[in-house]
């Protein structure tokens, strides 16, 4: 039977097999082993060692210039359904203007709500 595992704890499994110096190919082979083939590919583990390689020990993500992240939330929802429902012909664009929101979360509310 295999595991599944978080993201996070992926994040936590390779920082801890960097820490014990076990090779880049070994880390792959015994994630497979425990995890099936659904385990992040050996090329990204090649660059979680190298970073970690580079003085970085924290597995958290860490804050990056750009776009904020934005919520998912109940009240923007609501706030898409309320400009669509003002003028239905409304564009993407005009409802990313009034919103403030991202263009991907837009649409992810117009197909929840069933527009």
């Amino acid at each position: 039977m295999k595991l599944l595992i978080k993201s996070s704890s992926k994040s936590e499994i390779r920082a801890f097999l960097f820490a014990e110096k076990v090779p880049i190919t070994h880390i792959h082979r015994r994630l497979v082993a425990v995890y099936g083939d659904n385990v992040i590919l050996i090329q990204a583990i090649r660059k979680w060692c190298g970073v970690f390689k580079a003085g970085r020990e924290s597995i958290e993500i860490e804050h990056r210039a750009g776009r904020s992240i934005e919520m998912h939330t109940e009240e923007n929802r609501r706030l898409v359904e309320k400009v669509i429902l003002s003028d239905r012909r409304v564009t993407i664009s005009e409802v990313e203007a009034a919103t403030g929101l991202a263009r991907c979360q837009i649409h992810q509310f117009i197909h929840e709500l069933g527009f």
